[in-house]
């Protein structure tokens, strides 16, 4: 006979088990979404290219503290990647999100933001 400690521990793991893929559907989930509310606003600026994730929620190796990395790849017209973030960080508010930071003077210049509703951390860029 199994002992009953024995089947409370399994028993145990198996909901934590489910629990964190409950977790990680919502992630996923929010982050689909952020991601159309990101391509929206890519639209409005008019901007000619495909809005995607990449980082740890693309690959698979998200944990519950992962930030969800954006990028826009396209064509920018007659803007520079600084001046079409600028404008993308002055629309951020609107659009459900807040904690609005721009790094322009990085490698790669980004705006970092926060999804009002989730809490999810946001990092966009622009043809990395």
């Amino acid at each position: 006979a199994v002992e009953q400690s024995m089947l409370d521990t399994l028993q145990k793991e198996i909901q934590e088990t489910l629990e964190g893929d409950s977790e990680l559907q919502e992630k996923q989930k929010t982050s689909k979404r952020i991601l159309i509310t990101i391509k929206g606003m890519a639209r409005r600026l008019q901007l000619l290219g495909e809005v995607n994730s990449f980082g740890s929620f693309s690959n698979g190796f998200m944990t519950g503290s992962s930030d969800l990395d954006v990028v826009f790849r396209g064509d920018v017209g007659s803007d520079n990647a600084i001046s079409l973030l600028g404008k993308f960080a002055a629309m951020v508010p609107d659009c459900g999100f807040k904690n609005v930071t721009t790094i322009f003077q990085a490698t790669v210049p980004l705006v970092k933001f926060t999804d009002t509703r989730s809490g999810m951390e946001v990092d966009f860029c622009i043809n990395n």
